[in-house]
């Protein structure tokens, strides 16, 4: 399943409450990907995030993380 995060951060934390109350993430979940981009107006670089945790059958989690920044100049 994917679930796409769009709007304010108010709307979002609702989304977030609701996926919560809906046990969106249970015992049979076996990963979960986070992938999204930020932008520093600054620096004028975006960076792509991807976070992800993966929840092996042998009960360990092994969170894995990515951040690669991009340039426009």
């Amino acid at each position: 399943y994917a679930y796409e995060f769009r709007g304010r951060l108010s709307d979002l934390q609702s989304n977030l409450s609701e996926l919560y109350q809906l046990q969106w993430i249970d015992r049979q979940t076996r990963a979960v990907l986070i992938q999204l981009s930020l932008y520093n107006p600054n620096s004028q670089f975006f960076i792509s995030c991807n976070l992800l945790v993966e929840f092996l059958s042998s009960g360990w989690i092994e969170p894995q993380s990515r951040f690669d920044p991009i340039s426009f100049q």
